[in-house]
């Protein structure tokens, strides 16, 4: 909450102080201001951050289980294994340890599956339920499980390389459409007093930051995947107990 508060008020800075250098009309740039602001809290930041939180989810399920079946397949042990595999997760994975204190090892992992919400975890406890049942080599066993996560780690690095050039593409572009906004300012300054005083100049400039605005939220489902943050939805949880 602390970092939306302060990215939302980045977007009051940005669309506030240009529009008012555009427009030379304070009220008009605090109003956009005010409206990029509260945008980006309520959709913008949210889709980005359940977005960054559901491949971090992802990348620690690709970890764990990883960790998991090799740490099974020396020790064979599923206590130590999950030790093992667990000591590699973040801090939102460990809020769940005093929830699974009180779990075997075998509870541990199967109550896991609310918290990695990812097929491939489904297939892992497939092929711990095999092996508990007829035995013999796990990393046999798994490995087309294990060909599986691992591509999908790989598509999932790829696009997020992809989605940073992108995003560095489509920042830079609105950042130099954005200083030519302000630039008229200055580089016409001789009529920019009845420029500024022009219903259509008015209109044009708004309807930009609106446009601006409305293809920041298209961009952002777009590459994300998501349509509405998911507090627009009601009873969905990541991790329920």
């Amino acid at each position: 909450m602390k970092w939306r508060i302060i990215l939302s008020l980045c977007f009051v800075l940005v669309f506030g102080a240009t529009a008012f250098f555009a427009l030379d009309q304070w009220y008009l740039g605090l109003g956009v201001g005010v409206i990029a602001g509260l945008t980006a809290f309520i959709y913008i930041i949210p889709l980005a951050e359940e977005f960054s939180a559901d491949c971090r989810m992802k990348h620690e399920c690709y970890l764990f289980i990883h960790s998991y079946l090799v740490s099974m397949s020396v020790s064979l042990s599923m206590e130590k294994s999950f030790e093992s595999a667990s000591s590699q997760m973040s801090r939102e994975f460990h809020e769940l340890d005093t929830t699974l204190a009180s779990m075997d090892a075998k509870e541990r992992v199967d109550y896991l599956v609310r918290y990695f919400t990812t097929p491939i975890y489904g297939m892992f406890l497939s092929v711990l339920e095999l092996y508990s049942e007829r035995g013999g080599d796990i990393l046999r066993l798994s490995s087309e499980l294990t060909a599986e996560a691992s591509r999908d780690e790989r598509e999932r690095m790829s696009y997020g390389k992809m989605a940073s050039r992108k995003a560095m593409t489509f920042g830079f572009l609105w950042l130099a459409a954005t200083g030519i906004m302000v630039f008229l300012r200055y580089g016409l300054s001789s009529f920019f007093s009845q420029l500024k005083t022009s219903w259509t100049y008015l209109g044009a400039t708004l309807g930009f930051y609106l446009f601006f605005l409305v293809s920041c939220c298209v961009y952002v489902s777009f590459h994300t995947g998501m349509k509405s943050p998911r507090f627009f939805k009601k009873g969905v949880r990541h991790v329920s107990a």
